[in-house]
């Protein structure tokens, strides 16, 4: 949704495609109306800019912890950010779509996760990770 609401205030067209990894409603509200609601609704615009400014934000984050973090704590930090609450992630994409993520080759993020492994942080079972 974060793209949809940056592009139809931006103006710009484009392509995307949803991962969902559970149950999800999608809403669709054509630009114009939305548009209308930006300019005529002050919390529609104070939601909008709070939604994109929390974005903002998490992509300022993200961008540091890519320039600044090793590879294992990048992995060990998303590992948690996906994790539910007993702890688990599955990677529906396995290591090639979690290392596409962080901008990291699949063999660095299967060194990784072994490393992990040896210092018994994570146990992993396929797909399956298991936070320690």
């Amino acid at each position: 949704m974060v793209i949809d609401k940056a592009t139809a205030i931006a103006g710009d067209s484009h392509l995307f495609t949803w991962t969902v990894l559970a149950d999800a409603v999608v809403r669709n509200l054509p630009r114009e109306v939305f548009g209308e609601l930006l300019q005529t609704e002050a919390s529609v615009a104070l939601q909008a800019a709070r939604h994109l400014a929390t974005q903002a934000n998490q992509a300022r984050a993200d961008y540091l912890t890519a320039a600044t973090d090793s590879a294992q704590r990048r992995v060990l930090q998303r590992l948690r950010s996906l994790s539910d609450r007993s702890g688990t992630v599955r990677l529906p994409d396995g290591q090639a779509g979690l290392a596409d993520e962080l901008g990291l080759t699949r063999v660095t993020v299967s060194r990784a996760l072994h490393q992990l492994i040896d210092d018994r942080q994570i146990s992993m079972r396929g797909r399956t990770i298991r936070l320690s």
